[in-house]
């Protein structure tokens, strides 16, 4: 009853206002460091609480982050913006804060968009804020770290070949029947045109989009519907769709016929007419396994380096699901490496020119990552890919193809092979008895399977 009355009496004395405002201190309670020299164990992390102090998280093998009113030492000053200043700005605030301290941040701000973690949540709060000098957060504990809210943008059959076995001519693993075929694979992007050959029923119909459907097993319109002109990327998600899935209804094969064809699509619409409006990346992935679907398609993200909350929620979507696997693309800029590509449990797929030699294509990111680490799992071709041509017609029921250049491009090219390699395991190939392979067998395989590029090119400087 304690509790209650103190966060009620908190509501009345703290009011809601648009500019921030130094508070009253109501305790000594901040961040404080506490070393144990032999490292941490489990034990010694609940033992903390029988201290007084709530653990927030582990700094380093000695170090655990704390709050509370003692520890060895605090941190200095430092600044917790991660990229450019903004006109608005996404807080995250530690994990694991008690629920008074974040109250009491919270109803310092005029906030939007608040996502309040619960008790037992994986990732923390955060929320957002407009007309703020970015410096303030730097005063106020228990706030992790603060990003720019930014502009989502997106990331643009010799490819099929030259995946296959090296080459730039025929396709021996479709001769085995190698196409991806009983795969499903997920894709967020700017909207589909269903009428394309590569993906309608038939000549003349879309046919009913389903489970028993030819190629799309479902097309969530909740945000938008369709790859419409006007909108920004438009032709992007169409394009996209092919590299992963197209098939053209006679069958026959061309330039655009990807390495997985015979793939089934889920695609999520998140293009509307306000431009990007991508939701979180549990909501999008969650819809994706529950649909079937291991391997996730994502050639988008905001134009920072920094280790965003975005790269935060792919990372413990995969810790906590082995069966889910996003590819993503890192951006078109050889000096940089975009989010959400950066985050460590997903593939970022960098471009090479679309030869059977082994060199990048001059404008892909490559890495390495702002923290240091390696830049792309994989690389596959990103130049002049031919795939579906959106015409902005939904009733034409055309079968054009154009050409597009980027990491873009090579994203959903990865995520096709790797449509090829699930099916090799769920359908026995390794084992008598296939199965659906995990993610990080998946990642694994893929490793496997690929070439080592020559002169240190991948993750590297030179």
């Amino acid at each position: 009853m304690r509790g209650t009355v103190l966060v009620l009496s908190l509501f009345l004395i703290v009011p809601v206002v648009g500019a921030w405002q130094l508070p009253e201190p109501q305790s000594h309670e901040t961040e404080w460091v506490v070393v144990e020299e032999d490292g941490w164990s489990h034990s010694e992390w609940v033992a903390l609480s029988d201290e007084g102090l709530r653990p927030l998280r582990q700094i380093s093998e000695t170090e655990v982050l704390v709050w509370g009113e003692n520890g060895a030492y605090q941190l200095g000053d430092q600044s917790l913006l991660r990229g450019p200043t903004s006109d608005g700005y996404l807080v995250v605030l530690e994990p694991r804060l008690p629920s008074h301290v974040q109250l009491d941040i919270i109803t310092r701000f005029d906030v939007k968009n608040l996502q309040l973690a619960g008790p037992q949540a994986v990732a923390p709060t955060s929320f957002e804020v407009y007309g703020i000098d970015p410096v303030v957060f730097d005063r106020v504990p228990g706030i992790w770290w603060v990003e720019p809210l930014l502009e989502t943008k997106a990331r643009n059959s010799v490819s099929s070949s030259i995946m296959e076995h090296d080459s730039m001519e025929n396709h021996p693993i479709w001769d085995l029947g190698l196409n991806g075929t009983g795969v499903i694979v997920g894709i967020a992007d700017s909207g589909i045109e269903l009428d394309h050959g590569c993906f309608r029923e038939n000549a003349t119909s879309i046919g009913e989009i389903g489970i028993d459907h030819r190629k799309v097993v479902l097309v969530n319109t909740t945000i938008d519907e369709g790859d419409n002109p006007g909108q920004s990327d438009y032709r992007h998600g169409t394009h996209i769709a092919g590299s992963i899935g197209c098939d053209l209804w006679h069958g026959n094969v061309t330039n655009g016929t990807s390495p997985s064809h015979g793939a089934q699509i889920l695609f999520q619409d998140i293009v509307n007419e306000s431009g990007w409006s991508e939701p979180s990346v549990d909501w999008l992935l969650a819809e994706a396994l529950a649909t079937g679907a291991v391997i996730h398609s994502d050639s988008w993200g905001d134009d920072t380096e920094a280790y965003t909350l975005r790269s935060a929620e792919f990372d413990l979507w995969h810790r906590e699901v082995p069966w889910s696997l996003a590819f993503i693309a890192p951006g078109n800029n050889p000096s940089k490496f975009y989010e959400p590509a950066n985050a460590r449990n997903v593939v970022s797929v960098g471009g090479t020119w679309t030869d059977n030699n082994s060199n990048l294509y001059s404008a892909s990111s490559h890495g390495p990552t702002e923290e240091g680490l390696r830049g792309n799992f994989i690389v596959a071709p990103a130049m002049g890919i031919m795939s579906a041509a959106a015409d902005g017609n939904v009733t034409s029921f055309n079968d054009d193809m154009r050409a597009s250049t980027g990491t873009s491009m090579s994203t959903p090219l990865g995520a096709s092979i790797t449509a090829v390699i699930q099916q090799m395991v769920q359908d026995g190939w390794f084992t008598e008895d296939g199965f659906v392979p995990s993610a990080p067998m998946l990642r694994v395989l893929l490793a496997m399977s690929a070439e080592s590029m020559e002169g240190g090119q991948q993750g590297a400087e030179t």
